[in-house]
């Protein structure tokens, strides 16, 4: 049999044939996620936080805490700036940070497929896979490398061990799966709302805590936050606050129910966050996001209530698990209301909990379908839904990625290769070396930000052709619009 025959056969399985989608739409995730790393944005907070990674591969200092808070303080720990310390053994250049996020990010795409086909299956896993690689906001994750961004392969570990604890009943995890949301929310404190998951999740499903394991969590977790005790006996911070609105609003009937049923937060991580006004997403792609998030929610949680109410609540310890990933960390944002949508990161944590839930709702519609004609056609359908979604909203993402492709866009969100090249062509033409440069250049009426990245844009022998006198303040105003 002909190698093309063979294909042709094995194509005839509906499984296989949603593979072989599966397969398309990796490389086309993958080829965006490329062109995001194209046009890799930094701000301020990147820069600070890879700053602090250089320094501490120089030797010059250790961190005891992470990156400053939006709150006040700073997170709980240091483990961001090793993780960004290792690509500096291979280059040292904000470049290989650049190349390692782009790798993480990819590498978590392709262990997200084989995670979800190991325990859900292979139609479930193939969903998953279709949506996350598709996902605008895990694709523009690879050209945006803020401290958020690196959560996204813990949330996959975290995922896997919560997997093994609950679905191998496999308790050993347990404590690991607590070392791995410590280190998380040393990134990002958003984390921190994914202690509860293995907690309820075990006593929700009868899962029995041994005490070993109980001690050994608590003795691990101090471990990590032992550098950032340290640091709080050394230094003075001022009053932390986790939400500027805690439980800071009126109590009604209706407003108890649009917390529950989390009303707000399903309309922010499908239609409000800046993001997608970012990439001009069409308005009626946000509305069917956020219809097919709804839906899928709720229709898994009425597929649980069926099975209860028959005394097959075990039966379906799949689906209650994914629920409990997503709901409370959901349920603690809408108790807490966290009112910055414009930092579209502050939601990174339920892209993959509701990928998870939209692709078990799928595989519950078709699997019941017995007659391979319909079920190819049923999952013809639910990829060409998905495919209509994601052709319009990477068509959006690919006229602004081609747009700052183009030019040099000297604002706080910019392209670090062309600033590379530009910081340096200025530097030589106005002769100043990277401290001079740093105390007197200011981009839009902001400092450049960096001196890393100065020095690493630094071309000394440029700097002695130049022939213009050293300026005591230099002003650069450059807003370039795309159409």
């Amino acid at each position: 049999m002909s190698n093309f025959l063979k294909i042709k056969a094995w194509l005839k399985t509906p499984d296989n044939y949603l593979l072989a989608i599966t397969f398309i739409f990796l490389i086309v995730g993958i080829y965006f996620r490329f062109e995001a790393f194209e046009v890799v944005r930094i701000t301020e907070w990147v820069t600070r936080d890879f700053d602090r990674a250089f320094h501490l591969f120089d030797g010059d200092y250790i961190p005891l805490a992470g990156s400053e808070r939006n709150a006040g303080g700073r997170l709980l720990g240091p483990f961001l700036y090793f993780f960004l310390a290792i690509p500096l053994f291979f280059k040292y250049s904000y470049e290989s940070i650049y190349a390692f996020n782009l790798i993480l990010n990819i590498a978590s795409l392709i262990f997200f497929f084989w995670l979800i086909k190991k325990y859900f299956g292979k139609v479930t896993g193939a969903f998953a896979a279709i949506l996350l690689s598709v996902s605008i906001v895990h694709i523009d994750s690879a050209g945006f490398p803020i401290n958020p961004t690196f959560i996204f392969p813990l949330i996959f570990i975290f995922l896997w061990l919560l997997f093994k604890i609950v679905i191998e009943n496999q308790i050993k995890y347990f404590s690991w799966i607590f070392v791995t949301i410590s280190l998380g929310i040393q990134m990002h404190f958003s984390l921190a709302t994914y202690y509860l998951i293995p907690l309820v999740a075990c006593l929700a499903l009868k899962i029995k805590i041994t005490k070993t394991e109980i001690v050994k969590t608590v003795l691990f977790s101090l471990l990590c936050f032992t550098p950032y005790l340290i640091y709080k006996f050394q230094f003075y911070e001022p009053e932390i606050k986790l939400t500027e609105t805690f439980f800071n609003q009126g109590i009604s009937l209706v407003s108890f129910l649009k917390t529950i049923l989390l009303h707000d937060l399903f309309l922010r991580i499908n239609q409000e966050m800046s993001i997608y006004g970012y990439y001009t997403i069409p308005n009626y792609i946000r509305i069917l996001n956020y219809l097919f998030s709804i839906i899928s929610f709720y229709g898994l949680i009425f597929l649980i209530v069926i099975h209860y109410r028959k005394n097959n609540f075990q039966k379906c310890k799949k689906e209650v698990l994914l629920i409990l990933t997503f709901y409370i960390p959901a349920l603690i944002y809408a108790l807490s209301k966290p009112q910055n949508v414009w930092h579209f990161w502050y939601y990174f944590i339920f892209i993959i909990p509701m990928i998870l839930i939209k692709a078990r709702f799928l595989f519950n519609c078709i699997q019941k379908i017995t007659n391979e004609t319909l079920l190819k056609i049923a999952s013809f359908s639910v990829v060409t839904f998905i495919s209509f979604i994601a052709l319009i909203s990477l068509i959006s993402f690919h006229k602004v990625s081609v747009g700052f492709a183009q030019i040099v866009r000297l604002e706080s969100f910019s392209n670090p290769r062309n600033l590379t090249l530009v910081y340096s062509r200025l530097m030589s033409n106005l002769g100043l070396t990277p401290k001079e440069f740093f105390d007197s250049a200011f981009i839009e009426g902001d400092s450049v930000g960096s001196f890393k990245f100065l020095e690493l844009a630094y071309d000394k022998q440029a700097v002695k052709r130049a022939s213009l006198p050293t300026l005591k303040a230099v002003f650069i105003l450059c807003r370039v619009g795309i159409s």
